[in-house]
């Protein structure tokens, strides 16, 4: 399962009702993406935030990319 990021109010209502069915998947990936590389550190770490939140829930996760 991939899950797009951007960190946004409305991705994380989504993301977090999706849980029980994130929690099926046997491989997850969270990926940002920008059309702008000026917050490349500030993506990576909030991207880092949803993986172990995902993880805290017992579920597969990586960032996209690892």
């Amino acid at each position: 399962m991939l899950i797009a990021w951007d960190g946004s109010r409305e991705a994380a209502r989504a993301l977090h009702d999706a849980i029980p069915m994130i929690g099926n998947a046997t491989a997850v990936s969270v990926i940002t993406v920008r059309n702008s590389s000026a917050a490349a550190e500030q993506d990576r770490a909030a991207t880092d935030r949803v993986v172990r939140n995902l993880q805290r829930h017992q579920i597969a996760a990586t960032a996209a990319g690892e």
